[in-house]
């Protein structure tokens, strides 16, 4: 934290130095590299028909997949508990996947933004993450105009899913 803490001094003055603030230069970063964009949904189910009622989620999101989020087609999709990487389109075509066993699926959208779903081991809830990425934009506004579209469109949907898995 110390180090980090330094650096971040460090930044401050070399930027000042340049007429610029961090936020000024983080601002041209997302212009230069895209914008992006993190949110996290979590849905409490309690007790042990909650934990049922999760578990169904997770193997019915396994089994039937997901070809769309938001209106933006699924590409891709990693089930790390599996340890395989597919396309949707074709199942049946798994790769395997180098990383240590977990219950989290990844749904890889052509936009770029990645959406993970897990339940919590230590709470009685399911979670989403999105990470979005906006390409860069005109302005920052109309970057994250759209990112808060594609965002809020996913939203609906993953919370449509939980709804009715209750």
């Amino acid at each position: 934290g110390v180090s980090a803490a330094a650096m971040c001094a460090e930044m401050t003055l070399y930027w000042r130095s340049k007429g610029k603030s961090l936020l000024q230069r983080l601002e041209e970063l997302f212009l230069q590299f895209g914008y992006f964009e993190d949110r996290a949904i979590s849905k409490n189910f309690a007790g042990a028909a909650g934990v049922a009622i999760m578990k169904g989620i997770m193997a019915k999101l396994r089994e039937e997949g997901l070809t769309t989020l938001g209106g933006q087609k699924v590409v891709s999709i990693r089930d790390i508990q599996t340890s395989t990487c597919y396309d949707p389109a074709n199942p049946a075509d798994k790769k395997p996947v180098n990383l240590p066993k977990s219950n989290v699926l990844q749904f890889f959208l052509e936009n770029g933004t990645v959406v993970s779903a897990r339940p919590s081991g230590t709470e009685p809830k399911i979670k989403f993450y999105i990470n979005s990425m906006v390409p860069p934009a005109a302005s920052l506004e109309e970057a994250k105009c759209a990112s808060a579209k594609s965002c809020d469109a996913i939203e609906e949907q993953i919370n449509g899913i939980l709804d009715a898995a209750k």
